[in-house]
C-alpha cells in the first residue's frame, strides 16, 4: 500500500511510530483486550469517570425523592401503629402506605432505567471509537479480523495490538474534541 492510499488517520498512526512493533508480514488476524484498553486508554478512563459521576448523581437525586417519601410512609405507619385509628382509617393509612412505597419503588426503577441508558451510551460511544481506531489501524497494518485477546487459548505477542488501539483511541478522541 502506498502512503499516498494511506487515510488521514491511518497517517497519524504511522506518524506516531505506533507501529514499530508490527511484524514485517502482516497477519489477517490480530486480537485486542477489551479489558486492558479499559485501563490503558484515556478515554475509557473518562468514559468510566463520566459514567461513575452519574451514578452518583442519579444516586443522590434518588436519595433526595425518596428521603421525604420514607418520612412520610414512617409517620403513617406510626398512625396505624397507634391504636388510635378506627378500622376503617387503618385501612385507608395502609393503602396510602402502599401507595407511597409503589412511588418509591417507581423512582428506583427509573433511576436504575435512567442510569443504564446513559452507561450504555457511553460505552457504545467508546465501541465505536474502538471501531474507529480498529479500521485505521487495519489500513495501515493489513489485518482483517480482530477478536478479543482473552478468546485465545494461544497467540504470539505479535498479533497483540491493544497498546496501538488504545492509543489510537485516545488520538482520535483528542481530535474529535478540537473540531467541537
Amino acid at each position: 500500500m502506498s502512503l499516498k492510499k494511506v487515510t488521514a488517520v491511518g497517517g497519524l498512526v504511522l506518524a506516531f511510530g505506533l507501529l514499530s512493533g508490527a511484524p514485517a508480514n502482516a497477519t489477517e488476524l490480530v486480537c485486542v483486550n477489551n479489558q486492558e484498553i479499559l485501563e490503558i486508554s484515556t478515554y475509557a478512563k473518562h468514559i468510566q469517570q463520566l459514567v461513575q459521576q452519574k451514578e452518583q448523581e442519579l444516586k443522590k437525586q434518588l436519595e433526595q425523592k425518596v428521603q421525604p417519601l420514607q418520612q412520610k410512609l414512617m409517620a403513617i405507619q406510626q398512625q396505624i401503629q397507634s391504636g388510635l385509628l378506627s378500622q376503617e382509617a387503618v385501612k385507608q393509612k395502609q393503602q396510602e402506605a402502599l401507595k407511597i412505597q409503589q412511588q418509591i419503588q417507581q423512582l428506583v426503577i427509573e433511576t436504575q432505567q435512567e442510569y443504564q441508558k446513559f452507561a450504555q451510551e457511553q460505552f457504545d460511544k467508546l465501541t465505536q471509537l474502538e471501531k474507529a481506531a480498529l479500521k485505521a489501524l487495519s489500513k495501515t497494518l493489513g489485518f482483517k479480523s480482530v477478536i478479543d485477546c482473552r478468546a485465545f487459548i494461544y497467540y504470539t505477542p505479535e498479533v497483540d495490538i491493544t497498546e496501538q488501539t488504545a492509543k489510537v483511541m485516545d488520538q482520535l478522541a483528542k481530535e474529535a474534541k478540537g473540531n467541537d
